[in-house]
């Protein structure tokens, strides 16, 4: 039985090499909620594509809006004077 578990432990370690390109793709590994993992999959259904894919806009999305209004209300945006 050793044999198997290392051999499948193997495959998935290959597995996660070749769809890991190099600078491009990063392994997330988390926990959330049941109703965020439902909301999730409903999402991408809806859709017509992979969680991943609804996990990635919604991230742009969110890092778009933080943006805008650090462009709006902060200095952080504006030009330096001296």
């Amino acid at each position: 039985m050793a044999t198997k578990t290392s051999t499948a432990s193997a495959r998935q370690a290959a597995y996660r090499v070749r769809h890991l390109k190099e600078g491009s793709d990063c392994r997330l590994d988390m926990v959330v909620s049941a109703t965020t993992a439902a909301a999730l999959a409903r999402m991408a259904r809806h859709r017509g594509v992979s969680r991943r894919a609804v996990l990635e806009a919604a991230v742009a999305a969110a890092e778009r809006l933080v943006l805008d209004g650090l462009a709006d209300d902060s200095d952080y945006m504006k030009p330096v004077t001296g």
